[in-house]
């Protein structure tokens, strides 16, 4: 009897270090992916959750405004430019194990449309109540929601009429053609605390601000144009009856204040200084005039040198030399 032998040969490849890392780290790649997506789903559906509780309780909201009487829309305490009325100015509301916070401002409306003038003898036109809901947490966030609320009758315009508070201040803006700018921000200040009472976008250039009798800093402001605004006593004891340099605006009961301002596209000029002495350099901040031998119609003052105004705006030319 025979027997035969076979001989088997098993070869084991092993794995580098560098290919298990590159292995373990395309793995997290894609773990962390996966976790990333997972996590985002979740912020949305949460996020979204907590949206559509928010503007049910904003509808609700605003459908309480819609059913009151028109006199008695307002906020508790509320000054010009807001209407005072009944309604709480922050409340909350807890639903779902969130609480969200209830902020409605109800504001007075010149509609400019209607053709605002001294013939006009109600200017307020109607109210615009705007309802904040927000709300904290893990899914943070809020919504806003506006309305217009007009008199209902004849009989809630009178009244209206025969009761609405403060003044108007009629802010126009036009460049140096006198063409009205388009959408310039309009700012209205409290001149003593310097805190925001107003602000408007209007496209037409021109906006009417519901204001209570005082006095107001304003100042008007457009991406790529130059700044405008009044001046107090403190800061210039008699500003220059023009465009661009306003006393502050006083408001009285009963009564229009019209203010004008002009701004204009600006642009940029620089000087460059260059030395014939290798490093050695020299400078001017122009903090004042002390490096400058002459000048003509330029004005030197807080590191800038401007062209000179005159009656009609800007003058056309202007020179300044340097001392040696």
């Amino acid at each position: 009897m025979k027997f035969s032998i076979f001989n088997f040969q098993f070869s084991i490849r092993g794995f580098t270090l560098v290919e298990v890392l590159v292995g373990a780290a395309l793995m997290l790649i894609v773990f962390l992916g996966i976790f990333t997506a997972y996590q985002l789903e979740i912020k949305v559906v949460g996020l979204s959750k907590n949206k559509i509780v928010a503007t049910a309780i904003a509808n609700q909201q605003i459908e309480k405004i819609r059913n009151m009487p028109y006199l008695s829309v307002g906020t508790l305490g509320a000054a010009l430019p807001y209407a005072q009325g009944v309604l709480e100015s922050a409340t909350t509301s807890l639903s779902n194990g969130i609480e969200f916070t209830i902020e409605t401002k109800v504001k007075y409306i010149l509609d400019e449309a209607d053709g605002i003038g001294a013939g006009d003898t109600c200017n307020y036109d109607y109210k615009r109540a705007e309802i904040k809901v927000s709300w904290g947490g893990q899914f943070a966030g809020e919504i806003k929601l506006i309305t217009d609320i007009a008199p209902k009758d004849k009989v809630e315009e009178v009244t209206t009429c025969q009761s609405q508070p403060g003044g108007i201040l009629s802010v126009s803006v036009f460049d140096a053609y006198g063409v009205m700018v388009n959408s310039p921000l309009i700012e209205i200040f409290n001149p003593i605390t310097q805190s925001l009472v107003d602000s408007y976008f209007p496209s037409s250039g021109k906006w009417d601000f519901p204001l209570a009798t005082s006095t107001y800093k304003v100042v008007v402001s457009k991406t790529g144009f130059n700044t405008a605004r009044t001046y107090g006593t403190n800061e210039v004891a008699t500003p220059e009856n023009m465009c661009y340099a306003r006393p502050e605006q006083i408001v009285l009961e009963g009564q229009s204040t019209p203010v004008s301002f002009c701004i204009d596209e600006t642009s940029v000029f620089s000087v460059n200084t260059l030395s014939t002495w290798g490093s050695d350099y020299w400078a001017d901040s122009f903090q004042g005039a002390s490096k400058v031998s002459t000048s003509s119609n330029v004005i030197i003052s807080g590191g800038e040198v401007v062209l000179a105004t005159g009656t009609e705006g800007y003058l056309t030319s202007g020179f300044l030399m340097s001392t040696s």
